[in-house]
């Protein structure tokens, strides 16, 4: 099974790529990989809450994240990110 990225979740990669952002990013996804899955039940969990806030991408990190495959996914998207900016 491999995990996909969403529309909303490369556009945020976009917008750290733009930003110069993807490094610490990187950094930042490497050291909390443990906790992916926990992040992601806690977005699902604040998911509705937020969609009626107006985020309703939310749940797609939420989706990413839970899967076992999703921070791979969005590890090669910010390497694919990283080898643009140079």
């Amino acid at each position: 099974m491999s995990a996909t990225l969403s529309p909303s979740v490369r556009r945020s990669v976009e917008l750290l790529s733009r930003r110069r952002l993807v490094a610490p990013a990187l950094l930042w996804l490497a050291g909390h990989r443990p906790l992916a899955f926990a992040a992601g039940q806690m977005a699902a969990l604040a998911a509705p809450l937020a969609s009626l806030m107006g985020q309703p991408v939310v749940q797609e990190w939420a989706d990413l994240l839970s899967t076992p495959d999703g921070p791979d996914a969005l590890q090669r998207a910010l390497h694919q990110a990283l080898d643009a900016q140079e």
